[in-house]
């Protein structure tokens, strides 16, 4: 379920960030859930928008098949908070695209780990199928944005 973004008195229009997808075709249909999800949360703030073309990329998520200078078990990674890049590692975050890339796209927005929400550092199949209140609060602080322009789901 849903909460809705309260207004704060003002029509806002949302901010475009173009992701490119680099992904094969068959991890598109998930990896694009993920992104219509964070697009809910993020509301009036700001508007993903999945770039196919690639002349243009605020954020690009490409497969990579070695976890350089990560834990061997590494599924997939951002580049920093707030960072542009998100690398999803082949055979390993298949098991969940849409929960895995939710995850870094959390962290390219500026979410942290935190233990029992989708920013968990432990992967578990299938938790968080939606961004929840502590990470979308956790994306509204680090951006500076009004937590009132933004929802999550329970």
């Amino acid at each position: 379920m849903w909460g809705l973004p309260t207004s704060n008195g003002s029509v806002q229009v949302p901010l475009d960030m173009y992701v490119c997808l680099e992904l094969p075709e068959a991890q598109m249909p998930e990896a694009e859930r993920a992104v219509a999800q964070w697009n809910k949360s993020l509301a009036q703030w700001k508007k993903l928008r999945v770039e196919r073309t690639f002349k243009y990329c605020d954020v690009v998520v490409e497969e990579v098949t070695e976890a350089l200078n990560r834990s061997p078990g590494a599924l997939a990674w951002a580049d920093k908070l707030g960072g542009s890049h998100v690398s999803m590692r082949k055979g390993f975050y298949e098991q969940d695209v849409q929960g895995i890339l939710m995850h870094e796209i959390g962290h390219i927005l500026g979410a942290q780990h935190m233990q029992g929400t989708l920013m968990d550092a432990e992967w578990s199949p299938k938790s968080y199928p939606c961004p929840d209140r502590v990470t979308v609060a956790q994306v509204a602080a680090w951006n500076h944005v009004s937590l009132n322009l933004l929802t999550w789901c329970w």
